[in-house]
């Protein structure tokens, strides 16, 4: 793994388990040092699990994308309190293949890392909530770090 990486993309479901878990990387000199950090986030278009449930009937892609930022932006302050967020950056797609978009979209930025983090699910039960660290892992065109959950 490089000490300095240009571009990191950090995955991020918005669910609350996944925001926690990516809070392993409070102040973290991986994140701090690159020159270019994206939180990204596939939104499933074909899917309104994480809205809220006054919007879930008539919902639309700014709403969507104005609660997702949101979110994103709160954890980009949790992560980092102290530091300039210049280069931090936020991006939501909307898409019903996350696997493929993110790859699509670590290409389309020269991203050198990718951060993931499971949801610990181990054995059947995490064969295919898991799937999302696993297949990134197996096919991404950078460096990927994989977190562990925080228990």
């Amino acid at each position: 793994m490089k000490s300095v990486y240009d571009s990191i993309v950090v995955e991020v479901g918005i669910d609350k388990d996944s925001i926690h878990n990516l809070e392993f990387l409070k102040d973290s000199p991986v994140l701090n040092n690159a020159k270019k950090v994206t939180f990204l986030h596939v939104y499933n278009e074909k899917s309104d699990i994480h809205l809220p449930l006054d919007m879930k009937d008539r919902a639309n892609k700014a709403e969507v994308e104005k609660i997702v930022k949101a979110k994103l932006n709160d954890l980009k302050k949790v992560l980092s309190p102290e530091k300039s967020m210049d280069n931090w950056f936020t991006q939501v797609i909307y898409h019903s293949d996350a696997k493929l978009e993110t790859l699509q979209f670590l290409k389309q930025v020269s991203a050198d890392l990718v951060v993931v983090a499971t949801r610990g699910k181990h054995g059947a039960s995490g064969l295919f909530r898991d799937s999302f660290s696993s297949y990134l892992v197996e096919y991404s065109p950078c460096d990927v770090y994989v977190i562990r959950p925080i228990h």
